[in-house]
């Protein structure tokens, strides 16, 4: 796989990622545990490897934080809803995501 199909597919997971905390609502005390977001993003089961990298990333860039880092447990930051709502909307990422 070539650097820019990686970038893109990236990309395209932390979107994914991205929508599908969105709409669930995972935000504040409404959080989900870091592998049950991994499953919610409707990929294969040969991509879960690549979806936790790019939760990994979305929590390094911080549209992701921790709400229990014992437990695993994950939130959207609600100090960035509206960056995140761009996000969606756009299907675009600022960040260069690699």
């Amino acid at each position: 796989m070539e650097k820019q199909e990686k970038i893109e597919l990236m990309e395209s997971l932390m979107i994914r990622v991205l929508k599908a905390m969105h709409s669930r609502r995972i935000y504040g005390s409404n959080h989900k545990q870091f592998e049950t977001v991994m499953r919610s993003c409707s990929v294969g089961s040969d991509q879960l490897g690549l979806v936790k990298e790019a939760i990994e990333r979305l929590l390094k860039l911080g549209y992701v934080i921790w709400y229990d880092k014992g437990r695993k447990a994950i939130q959207l930051n609600k100090k960035l809803s509206g960056e995140i709502d761009r996000i969606i909307r756009e299907n675009k990422l600022i960040s260069n995501p690699i």
